[in-house]
């Protein structure tokens, strides 16, 4: 049906817990490509030491969109879609989240940088967070937010910014009266899967995609 319909690729989405699901995506040809995982928040976690996070401003945000966009863009395509596909579902992301730009309510955008330090150092960015406090209800009504980029400038990447990030997430989510963090990760980046499951975060679904 879906060939019928013009369709290149189908993705289905499975439990962690539905074990006898995930195995026939396997046998189908689906493969893993993206899994969601998620945490409860309790209290909030302290940030280390020497950093300061601040909010991406109206003068700031254009720029700052033009780079996570990039970014998605490769990470789509990486994930199986054509570059088409991937600037396509990109721009209407981002338009549907950033209606207001740097303005948008529940959205948080912070920029990570050193604390204190001279003018120089401290005005480059270590790394970027966007969180959208409100993303969807959970089944029980709780409301969830979501990790929509975390990211490290790539000369402060090996430094534990990227644990600062989710420590700052988890805090600005508490803040705003929010206990259910969840975010997405490409399967194969074990990197950021060993950082997350360190955390606590446990995985919820798994991902799959396969070419029609």
């Amino acid at each position: 049906m879906l060939r019928n319909w013009g369709c290149a690729r189908v993705d289905v989405v499975v439990p962690e817990s539905a074990q006898a699901a995930r195995g026939l995506a396997a046998t189908l040809g689906y493969a893993e490509r993206m899994r969601n995982l998620g945490k409860s928040l309790t209290a909030a976690p302290p940030l280390p030491g020497g950093v300061t996070a601040r909010p991406i401003g109206a003068a700031e945000f254009p720029a700052w969109l033009d780079r996570a966009a990039r970014a998605y863009v490769r990470s789509l395509m990486d994930s199986g879609l054509t570059e088409e596909q991937a600037r396509a579902k990109s721009r209407l992301d981002h338009h549907n989240v950033l209606q207001q730009g740097a303005d948008t309510p529940g959205v948080v955008l912070r920029r990570l940088y050193r604390a204190g330090g001279d003018d120089r150092a401290a005005a480059e960015p270590l790394g970027s967070l966007w969180v959208d406090l409100h993303l969807r209800d959970l089944p029980d009504g709780t409301p969830l937010a979501w990790v929509m980029v975390v990211e490290v400038s790539p000369a402060h990447r090996g430094r534990g910014h990227g644990r600062t990030l989710m420590l700052l997430a988890e805090r600005e989510c508490l803040a705003a009266g929010v206990r259910e963090l969840g975010l997405n990760v490409f399967s194969g980046n074990e990197v950021a899967l060993r950082l997350y499951a360190s955390l606590g975060y446990r995985v919820v679904n798994r991902c799959y995609g396969k070419q029609l």
